[in-house]
């Protein structure tokens, strides 16, 4: 394996999980939207995959749909409206699994949905990497910005993580954290620079217009936040002295920008793949 492809993607299919309403889909072209998420990770070469806002159903099968691809997996439940969040495909060996829940939610998410960190370790390139996977705090109510209880939220989020890595990891550990931040440098840049403290925007050096990961034209963007500017809120951040160490091995790009065509129940459909578009790392063997 002469590259590590590590995938993150808001795959936009969180779920009610309460037995007697689960029925009740908030997914536009669910079905479809299933089948087309497991079609590209069938087609793609990706090594690892990130997954966020993933309910209990379509985690399910998602998990059964590419258990051949990604034979090995991670995830959490925890018993809220919408149960599951944080998914991690594997084709290599997953150890050190573990999910830790944000001590610090909004009230409005904190009823709904337990977010934290999940996450894995993998051997590749005779070394260890760890992946974390999350999903910050959302936006919260206004348009265009964030509120300022999110941000404060977003801020105790960020730090937890920071002082999760620091007590878990030595300074020369390869760490990975991917995943929709909800932030970016012209998204509540406050919390942007809070992350940039300690580690680097694997986006940073690519073209402005290149780091969006969120688009209103989108067509499945939900219509009360169609007016919202397109703006980067996902993607991977890793520390200083890995990125200083392995700058010419990295190389990171935007996925899944445009509808894609394939064969649902013997007719050819068309969808975009989620309201996010996903964000790859590439990671060059060294020799």
């Amino acid at each position: 394996m002469e590259t590590l492809r590590i995938l993150t993607l808001n795959t936009g299919l969180l779920e009610i999980d309460l037995p007697l309403l689960r029925k009740i889909t908030l997914i536009k072209g669910k079905s479809i939207r299933i089948q087309a998420i497991t079609h590209v990770l069938k087609q793609g070469n990706h090594d690892i995959v990130l997954l966020q806002e993933v309910g209990l159903p379509a985690r399910r099968q998602i998990i059964e749909n590419l258990q051949q691809e990604f034979p090995y997996h991670t995830t959490h439940h925890a018993w809220r409206l919408f149960s599951s969040n944080l998914l991690i495909l594997s084709k290599i060996p997953l150890t050190n699994t573990q999910f830790i829940p944000f001590t610090e939610q909004t009230y409005f998410e904190s009823w709904g949905i337990q977010k934290g960190i999940l996450c894995a370790t993998i051997q590749w390139n005779n070394d260890e990497y760890h992946i974390v996977n999350t999903h910050l705090v959302a936006s919260g109510t206004e348009q265009r910005d964030t509120s300022k209880k999110s941000k404060h939220v977003r801020d105790q989020q960020i730090n937890q993580i920071k002082s999760y890595i620091t007590n878990n990891y030595t300074s020369d550990d390869h760490v990975i954290i991917g995943g929709d931040f909800n932030m970016g440098p012209n998204t509540s840049p406050e919390n942007y620079h809070n992350i940039m403290s300690d580690f680097i925007d694997c986006m940073e050096y690519i073209n402005d217009q290149e780091r969006i990961t969120w688009n209103p034209e989108n067509p499945l963007i939900r219509k009360k936040v169609s007016q919202d500017p397109a703006k980067q809120i996902d993607g991977f951040y890793i520390k200083q002295n890995y990125h200083d160490e392995s700058t010419s091995q990295l190389e990171v790009n935007r996925t899944f920008l445009n509808e894609i065509s394939f064969e649902h129940n013997q007719q050819t459909v068309s969808t975009m793949i989620s309201d996010h578009y996903g964000v790859e790392l590439i990671i060059k063997k060294t020799t």
